[in-house]
């Protein structure tokens, strides 16, 4: 099986990017690890986090999340090329876990067609 690394739902209403600092007090690869999920031979190298529909009483429901794995020892060998080979380990996690497991978290999203990621913004 093999799938794109794009961030995609339903509609695509709103499309954008990314970024989030590590957190000091444990890393992904760390919590894996403890979760033992992961072995010290490996690295996360892509995490993808999905977040569906609210629940009656506007409880947000867990993310499903995905965590991308490769060898340590052979990173090089798998992120040459088009298609990189990856081990994927899923979990159930609540929102405010996922989020506390950065430091900082930042998410950007563009309205459809609007084409705003990188481009400059005037705030008025």
């Amino acid at each position: 099986m093999s799938e794109i690394f794009k961030a995609s739902v339903q509609y695509n209403d709103w499309t954008g990017t990314s970024a989030a600092d590590d957190a000091d007090s444990q890393s992904w690869g760390d919590y894996l690890k403890d979760q033992e999920l992961m072995t010290d031979e490996e690295i996360v190298v892509g995490i993808r986090a999905w977040f569906g529909e609210n629940h009656p009483n506007n409880s947000i429901r867990n993310a499903r999340v995905s965590f991308y794995l490769v060898p340590l020892n052979n990173w090089a060998d798998h992120s040459s090329g088009p298609k990189v080979s990856v081990r994927e380990v899923q979990m159930d996690i609540s929102p405010t876990e996922f989020i506390k497991r950065f430091k900082r978290l930042e998410v950007a999203l563009a309205w459809k067609s609007s084409e705003l990621s990188g481009k400059e913004l005037v705030i008025n």
